[in-house]
C-alpha cells in the first residue's frame, strides 16, 4: 500500500526527518536514552491514530523516508539514530511504537574483539517497521 507522493510533499518529509534528527542528537548529548525517547514522544500530535494496516504502512512509509534520508546524510545514521527519529515522527502522527533494543553476543577471537553487537528498531503492533534481524539479535528492552 506504498502511496506515491509529490515532490514538495517528499522534501517537506525529508526537512521534518532532519529536524527531528537534529533534535535527537542534541537530546542525547544531555539526556538518558529513556528520556530522550520521552521527550521525542511527547511532541506527538493530538489524536491517537487507528490502529490497522493503514497505519502500518503509513509508519512504513515513515520508515523508508527516515532511512534513505539519513543514508545520504554524512552524520551518524545508524539503527538507533533511524530508531530515534522514526519514533518521533509516528509520535507526531499520533502513533503509538515501541523502540527494541536487542544484542547478539560473540565469540571472543585473537584480535580482542568479542564480536557483541546491537541493534535498535521500532515496531508497530509488534510488526517491526525497520529491520530488525530478530533471528539473529535477543531483545534486550522495551521503550
Amino acid at each position: 500500500m506504498r502511496r506515491f507522493c509529490s515532490l514538495p510533499h517528499k522534501l517537506a518529509l525529508a526537512v521534518e526527518v532532519l529536524f527531528v534528527y537534529g533534535r535527537a542528537r542534541a537530546l542525547l548529548m544531555r539526556h538518558s536514552l529513556p528520556v530522550v525517547i520521552a521527550r521525542l514522544r511527547s511532541s506527538g500530535g493530538a489524536g491517537r491514530a487507528s490502529a490497522g494496516a493503514a497505519t502500518y504502512y503509513r509508519g512504513a512509509d515513515l520508515a523508508r523516508a527516515t532511512r534513505r534520508t539519513l543514508a545520504i546524510m554524512p552524520w551518524d545514521s545508524r539503527c538507533l539514530m533511524q530508531s530515534l527519529v522514526l519514533t518521533g515522527l509516528l509520535a507526531r502522527r499520533g502513533i503509538r511504537s515501541e523502540l527494541l533494543i536487542a544484542v547478539r553476543p560473540g565469540e571472543a577471537t585473537a584480535g580482542g574483539n568479542n564480536g557483541f553487537a546491537a541493534h535498535a528498531w521500532v515496531e508497530y503492533m509488534g510488526r517491526p517497521l525497520l529491520p530488525s534481524f530478530s533471528e539473529v539479535y535477543q531483545t534486550l528492552v522495551r521503550l
